[in-house]
């Protein structure tokens, strides 16, 4: 946990355990679970932890530890890390976004391969021949 062993951080607190401005993300509710509150699915921003590597988003659930009496002896807290997920949400986003964009940009254009005059029928079989026709060889409509 936090490139340390467990045992490196029994009987230390959290604020010297990680990096100020992630503890400053944790405070309000570790004191918050302090008093009773329980906290499920906080997001939290851990910084890069070298320089070049990507900073990593966190799922943080806080809740109280209680025991027989009833009494907090604690806070019992559990971390996942969400990076991956944010990271498809917002290439989806992102896909999402191009779709809307090219969608607005294209008008529509309107089918006169199959429901147009026929003029417009006479140039399309000059232009491509029998290939338009769903029968070729007919000449029927024309």
């Amino acid at each position: 946990m936090n490139g340390q062993s467990v045992e490196a951080h029994l009987g230390r607190p959290v604020s010297e355990m990680v990096k100020p401005e992630v503890y400053a993300q944790f405070e309000p509710y570790l004191k918050r679970a302090l008093n009773g509150e329980s906290f499920p699915g906080v997001e939290v921003q851990r910084p890069s932890p070298a320089p070049g590597a990507p900073a990593a988003t966190m799922m943080a659930t806080h809740q109280p530890v209680r025991d027989e009496a009833g009494e907090i002896l604690g806070v019992c807290v559990s971390i996942t890390d969400i990076s991956v997920v944010k990271q498809k949400e917002e290439a989806l986003r992102q896909s999402e976004d191009h779709y809307r964009h090219t969608v607005e940009i294209n008008p529509p254009i309107p089918d006169s391969l199959t429901h147009g005059s026929r003029r417009e029928q006479h140039l399309l079989q000059f232009l491509l021949g029998d290939a338009h026709r769903p029968y070729p060889g007919r000449d029927k409509e024309l």
